[in-house]
């Protein structure tokens, strides 16, 4: 009887745990990829900190791990969306590490619930990156209501741009 409440109980319970470094969502490709999630739950095993501790959150959230695949031409730049009071942090980790002492390619939670956040910080688009698995981690920096909730998170690609015409004079 106890093991069928068990399954039960685990069928009932949306799933809320957001992606893992074993088990991470995607992979998505730098090709304009849109992803949804949430960060409730539990730490996942960042000990409360991300890009080597580097970027503290509140242990009670869950860092939501994607895959992205990089190849050898890659202009792009990711961005995340988030609902006030939810004030989601990212970050690109990588390549082909990903836990709290990964490498860290670039962060940011600049912005204030409501206002999303842009990797490369500033914008524009991330510099050459050799090709290989990076990861990007979704997370938040505050606690209460503004540590946990729902995103979107889009990886743009940035299309070539060809002359057209060209005058001098």
């Amino acid at each position: 009887m106890k093991k069928i409440l068990a399954i039960a109980l685990s069928l009932a319970t949306p799933i809320a745990f957001a992606q893992t470094c074993a088990a991470p969502g995607g992979p998505i490709t730098a090709g304009g990829t849109t992803v949804s999630g949430t960060t409730c739950g539990t730490d996942a095993g960042f000990g409360g900190g991300i890009c080597n501790g580097s970027l503290a959150f509140d242990p009670t959230t869950t860092v939501a791990i994607y895959a992205v695949q990089v190849g050898a031409t890659n202009s792009f730049h990711i961005t995340v969306e988030d609902t006030a009071p939810y004030n989601a942090a990212i970050a690109l980790l990588g390549p082909a590490a990903c836990g709290f002492a990964a490498p860290c390619v670039a962060a940011n939670d600049a912005n204030a619930a409501g206002g999303g956040e842009t990797l490369p910080e500033g914008g524009g688009n991330f510099p050459t990156l050799a090709a290989g698995t990076y990861y990007a981690a979704v997370f938040s920096t505050e606690s209460g209501s503004a540590g946990c909730g729902q995103f979107s998170m889009t990886v743009h690609p940035v299309l070539p741009v060809q002359l057209q015409s060209f005058t001098v004079g």
